[in-house]
């Protein structure tokens, strides 16, 4: 095992969130099942506020994108207050890969 030089954002979106997409979705079974996404970040956090926001942006499309290809907009979410009715959110300071093998980007 060996430690990663990241941190992470472990985000789990809320029912606002589902309530949002569920008509865009067409594997609705899928839905119950959704696990929550890590975000590798840098390592060093001094501020989460300044981290969430700066990510804000970016984890709002890619979670838009996991579940359809239509163009949604989440009104407001770039500031963390109205973020925080589309998801809920964890930050962590040590990422640890217990696989041997070289992570791959897809």
């Amino acid at each position: 095992m060996k430690t990663i030089n990241r941190a992470y954002i472990k985000i789990t979106p809320t029912v606002k969130f589902w309530e949002i997409l569920e008509p865009y979705i067409e594997d609705k079974e899928f839905i119950p099942f959704h696990e929550p996404t890590l975000y590798l970040i840098e390592e060093d956090i001094w501020d989460e506020n300044l981290i969430l926001k700066k990510y804000i942006e970016k984890i709002t499309l890619n979670e838009i994108n996991q579940l359809t290809e239509q163009r949604i907009s989440l009104s407001e979410t770039n500031n963390i207050v109205n973020f925080n009715t589309y998801f809920t959110y964890e930050i962590g300071g040590s990422v640890v890969d217990c696989i041997s093998t070289p992570i791959e980007r897809l």
